[in-house]
């Protein structure tokens, strides 16, 4: 039996690679639509990565895996990042297992911890920094580090934490990348002849979406992933290929503080604080955002006037502290009303808040007729993009329109859609986000980084090899995300589970192997819940935590 080869690339979508391909500058993946099939693969709501691979690895939607986001929803209080012991459903590599057939995971987002299978885990960019358990089996550290040295403890992610970054431009941190992805490439091609799938997600065309500017360095690489993806054809020619995507991307025009779009709209109510509670650094930001409403921008002369200004304020009496702080709050923009308040939400006076980026929303006020969520609804949704002037939202309905499940309890009562938009979200009531941002505002991450991306739904899948459609390069018909893992499975002739979601890709398979081969479905194996194995230390959680920030995948 053939293998089955599943390549992600992380955040691909045709925006992006179809200008390339006129160019001829992916030789191999147009290779794959040539004597393929291609198409859209729709992702799973919300469209990011923590979901749309939980839902790969299960064939199940969120409301049954219960991953929602990159942090465990909570309503009031922050919450922690999840992990791989947090999925509830069982992983689709134990239904492989269980017929005698090995699988190869890599890279794949939100596999660490590893847990046990017949085969191999390499997990994806969250693994913490000099982890002793971060592969399975654990002996295969070993293995790598003599063969290839200690690439899996030197992520570039890594560097963005470390004080190396502050002189580490794009092209060097472009370069780190490309090594990490082709070390990892090695490493699978070398551990693929035992295995009989293989699923492996080349994340950096998706990270370089989010932190850099230049849209060059992204259009490298995805150059530099078509010529991975030709590495596998040359070493695997025979074998069955699904190129895909979670999502797809977008770049932004700014970000915009979903929080603050309610506190405008009287949807949120924050404590109430004494304005001489403020910090130096409060005034500090309060005085910028005056000069910047003035037509003062950023430079050595602002700079100068702040500082004089705050040196004055502190040498004065507090009488006249207050005083001066007051007349500064009446000529302040009306984004510095949240100074006026302590970052935590009156939750019996607000109606609905957010305290994680993805799209979900909490309503505080759940007793609500129909008449009066209608309204709320319809207040939301008159929300606009602050730089399109275009709906923020392209859709918000309550949670079980899209969810089902008996993980959909620990879901946020609504979910906007947002992801459409010219925005990216932030959501923490913190003074420096409680703020609209300027396009590629430099967020003092590092001089050549920033959030410059988002996501959209929207993805691709290529489908290539014997037992796979020939279309003669025709678009093929649009998919589900949740369609590949029974695509999967289907190929290796193994019986689909009753609790997965998608479908079969039927018109995306070979006629003759659709008639060979009927559908067996098969009953859900039992999956326990695995808290308290390999449980992550504390500090290797807010490494992870740390990891996401870079990224503005949390606040």
């Amino acid at each position: 039996m053939r293998k089955t080869i599943v390549i992600g690339i992380d955040g691909a979508c045709w925006e992006y690679i179809k200008p390339l391909l006129e160019e001829d500058k992916l030789p191999n993946i147009k290779r794959m639509m040539d004597s393929g099939s291609y198409g859209i693969l729709e992702s799973v709501l919300p469209p990011i990565s923590p979901v749309a691979w939980s839902s790969v690895i299960t064939g199940t939607n969120a409301g049954k895996h219960g991953i929602f986001g990159w942090k465990k929803p909570k309503r009031n209080e922050s919450s922690e990042a999840v992990d791989s012991t947090m999925r509830k459903v069982a992983p689709f590599w134990k239904y492989l297992n269980e017929e005698g057939l090995r699988v190869g995971i890599f890279n794949i987002p939100l596999t660490y911890p590893p847990e046990d299978i017949d085969g191999y885990i390499v997990p994806g960019f969250e693994v913490p920094a000099n982890c002793k358990d971060a592969v399975y089996p654990q002996d295969l550290s070993a293995i790598v580090k003599k063969k290839y040295g200690d690439f899996l403890n030197n992520l570039p992610l890594d560097l963005l934490l470390s004080q190396k970054a502050i002189e580490m431009g794009v092209e060097s941190y472009f370069q780190k990348y490309c090594f990490s992805e082709e070390m990892r490439t090695h490493l699978a091609l070398d551990l693929a002849p035992e295995c009989d799938v293989i699923l492996f997600n080349y994340m950096i065309t998706d990270h370089l979406n989010h932190q850099v500017r230049d849209f060059d360095a992204i259009t490298r690489a995805y150059r530099f992933v078509d010529e991975m993806v030709g590495t596998w054809l040359k070493r695997f020619p025979d074998e069955n290929y699904i190129l895909m995507s979670d999502h797809g991307s977008t770049r932004i025009k700014g970000i915009v503080n979903l929080n603050q779009l309610f506190f405008n709209e009287g949807l949120l109510q924050l404590r109430k604080r004494q304005i001489d509670s403020l910090s130096k650094d409060e005034v500090n930001k309060m005085l910028h955002l005056i000069l910047h409403n003035r037509g003062l921008r950023p430079n050595i002369l602002e700079k100068v006037v702040r500082r004089i200004y705050l040196l004055y304020l502190y040498l004065i009496s507090e009488k006249h502290r207050v005083n001066r702080l007051r007349k500064l709050r009446q000529a302040a923009p009306k984004e510095v009303n949240c100074f006026l308040y302590l970052d935590k939400i009156d939750y019996e006076k607000t109606i609905v808040h957010v305290n994680t980026d993805d799209g979900f929303i909490f309503l505080n006020k759940q007793e609500m007729n129909e008449k009066r969520y209608n309204q709320l609804v319809q207040k939301l949704m008159s929300i606009k993009d602050p730089f399109s002037g275009d709906p923020l939202f392209s859709f918000i309905r309550k949670k079980e329109a899209f969810f089902k499940g008996n993980q959909v309890k620990l879901a946020p009562e609504l979910y906007g859609h947002f992801w459409e938009s010219t925005c990216f979200i932030k959501t923490s009531l913190n003074f420096s986000a409680f703020k609209l941002e300027t396009p590629y505002r430099q967020t003092g991450l590092y001089r050549d980084f920033d959030t410059c991306g988002s996501h959209q739904r929207d993805g691709i899948y290529i489908v290539f090899g014997p037992d796979l459609k020939k279309s003669s390069g025709k678009k093929g018909k649009r998919y589900s995300l949740l369609d590949v893992t029974p695509t999967v499975l289907y190929l290796q002739k193994v019986g689909i589970p009753e609790n997965f979601d998608g479908k079969i890709m039927r018109d995306a398979l070979a006629p003759e192997y659709v008639r060979c081969n009927s559908v067996e479905y098969i009953t859900s194996v039992d999956y326990a819940p695995r808290a308290g194995k390999s449980e992550i230390k504390f500090d290797d959680k807010q490494r992870i935590i740390e990891k996401l920030k870079i990224l503005g995948y949390i606040d």
